[in-house]
């Protein structure tokens, strides 16, 4: 698939080409092959940061939709500022936490695990995408409207 990028898209943004080559400096990205957790939030955390810079409402909503779909855990404001120690002002940082704090629906002050509740949520969504009956299947499960808007992320 050919992916073509729009003038002044996110590969020719001067903010984020530094961000993308800063970015090789954090610890857990620089093994392409390693899938570590650590690999992982620092992934989440740039997906957030470049949500961050470019204000798109699709973007915001993407990365809303995400947080609701993965079971990995919560980034903590310690954990952004380890990932981005060297590469953006404690400023930057704080207001990258409370924008992703906004689109997550809540502070996250220790590192802790998701909520029983969205872990069976996911568990649910990998059975059904797996049999291929996502999202059509949750309808079809005989659960309550407010457990299938969950089950649907639009909750």
């Amino acid at each position: 698939m050919l992916v073509v990028n729009p003038p002044g898209g996110i590969f020719t943004n001067p903010t984020l080409i530094e961000l993308r080559r800063n970015i090789r400096t954090v610890e857990g990205l620089a093994h392409p092959n390693d899938d570590s957790p650590r690999k992982k939030m620092c992934f989440f955390a740039m997906l957030t940061h470049i949500a961050f810079i470019k204000k798109s409402e699709s973007g915001i909503q993407a990365l809303r939709l995400l947080w609701r779909s993965i079971s990995f855990r919560f980034i903590t404001l310690d954990d952004f500022e380890d990932i981005y120690l060297h590469i953006l002002t404690e400023r930057e940082i704080k207001d990258i936490y409370s924008f992703y704090t906004d689109i997550i629906g809540q502070d996250v002050p220790d590192c802790e695990p998701r909520k029983l509740k969205h872990k069976c949520r996911c568990i649910i969504r990998a059975a059904l995408g797996a049999s291929e009956s996502l999202p059509e299947g949750i309808s079809e499960l005989g659960l309550p409207p407010d457990i299938q808007l969950y089950l649907k992320l639009q909750k």
